[in-house]
């Protein structure tokens, strides 16, 4: 009985853990967009841009952090409730996506620290958009192992 209410815990902690990770990426992106739109309106003056930009990407760079971390204590409890039922193929799946978003994360934490010690937006802007459809087809398929099992 008591490995079913670990099982049971680990599972709200992963898909809470999943839910920060994921509003976290949004919040992030809506963040990055208003810098961007700010640094090309033509009604702001560069000086009041780059410290707008300065103070933005250092934010930036903490909620990298955080939505890193939230990726971490997905891995644990993944990993952890996964050994907890014998590894079933899909689990399987799922830690080979886990293994590229890990990658990817780690992409986007050296970004976004770039583009902090050198306040460009720029930098995130560059990237933005690859990351972005780096991470859409994983985190479908990731969505689709955690609520399909298949």
């Amino acid at each position: 009985m008591a490995s079913i209410s670990t099982y049971m815990l680990l599972k709200a902690i992963h898909i809470v853990s999943f839910a920060i990770w994921s509003s976290i990426a949004l919040g992030g992106y809506i963040i990055i967009r208003y810098a961007i739109n700010k640094k090309y309106s033509r009604d702001s003056s560069a000086l009041d841009t780059d410290a707008l930009h300065c103070s933005i990407l250092s934010g930036y760079l903490s909620i990298a952090y955080i939505q890193a971390g939230s990726f971490m204590v997905i891995l644990a409890t993944g990993f952890t409730m996964a050994s907890m039922i014998s590894w079933p193929g899909w689990s399987v799946h799922a830690s080979y996506l886990a293994v590229i978003i890990t990658l990817l994360e780690t992409l986007h934490i050296a970004i976004a620290r770039r583009a902090r010690t050198r306040c460009s937006v720029d930098i995130i802007a560059r990237w933005y958009g690859a990351l972005s459809i780096g991470y859409i087809p994983f985190y479908i398929l990731i969505l689709y192992y955690m609520v399909f099992k298949p």
